[in-house]
């Protein structure tokens, strides 16, 4: 009976796992080093010396923590690339976070030497301090941190634009996807099976959500329904951090789905 219910482990989800286990461990080296940072700046203007084995503490498992989430961190991304700007970030990211590892090492191997360890655990915690809004940009999309301060309203709302085109080419619409899908559906990551950066047989084709594509039935299509849902719904698409279509753009896919979706 316990044979029957087991579940095969597959080698290629695990090292799936593991990689995304990244945006969790991440956070303990962020913690640990700007605290270690912090005390020893408390302890020399102070000239306080009780502060020591805390220090010495905290640099040791930031340390351990930088590791293995810059460890994980390369998992992650070898398992799931990204193209265009967001590997451009991704690449900074993972580099500024190496190097922050790398610094709190060198704390932790300087321990008696205070001027060297001080410097070192200060540009450790500035450098993950550089590197966790980089992550934020990774995983929520450019200008985030710029964008939450805005209402949603504002956040949400496409430029004006009141063109609607009544036919449509698999080229306007391509140009569409270009801009707005790929990085999520494109050569390197495709996130629910989907693609968008070549047309594909497989959107005509009935599949866990549904059809993508339904020739001459924008209401009936996936793609579609979901550019047209309410900003608040979980479904709709893009994400609402994201930059929106244009309603031109929307009219867009809907005049070529309604001519038959031809490629």
């Amino acid at each position: 009976m316990l044979r029957a219910m087991a579940v095969p482990i597959d080698g290629s989800q695990l090292l799936d796992v593991l990689g995304r286990a990244h945006v969790a461990v991440v956070h303990f080296p962020i913690a640990l080093l700007v605290v270690a940072a912090a005390l020893e700046f408390v302890a020399r203007v102070r000239s306080r010396t009780d502060f020591e084995t805390s220090i010495q503490l905290l640099a040791r498992l930031g340390a351990l923590a930088a590791i293995v989430a810059a460890a994980l961190g390369w998992l992650h991304a070898e398992r799931e690339p990204l193209g265009g700007s967001a590997h451009d970030t991704l690449e900074r990211h993972r580099w500024i976070g190496n190097f922050a590892a790398g610094f709190a090492c060198i704390a932790v191997a300087c321990t008696q030497r205070r001027n060297v360890r001080f410097a070192a655990l200060a540009l450790a915690a500035s450098l993950v301090g550089v590197a966790g809004p980089l992550g934020g940009e990774r995983v929520h999309g450019s200008g985030y941190l710029s964008l939450c301060a805005q209402t949603d309203t504002i956040v949400a709302q496409p430029p004006a634009d009141v063109t609607t085109p009544t036919r449509s080419s698999f080229a306007d619409v391509q140009a569409l996807f270009a801009t707005r899908c790929i990085e999520c559906h494109g050569e390197h990551k495709q996130k629910g099976k989907l693609r968008l950066d070549r047309f594909d047989a497989v959107w005509f084709e009935p599949g866990e959500y549904g059809v993508v594509v339904e020739r001459k039935s924008p209401d009936a299509s996936e793609l579609y329904r979901r550019l047209v849902l309410p900003l608040e719904d979980e479904d709709h698409m893009p994400p609402k951090k994201e930059a929106q279509p244009t309603q031109a753009e929307i009219e867009t896919v809907r005049a070529w789905i309604a001519a038959g979706a031809l490629p």
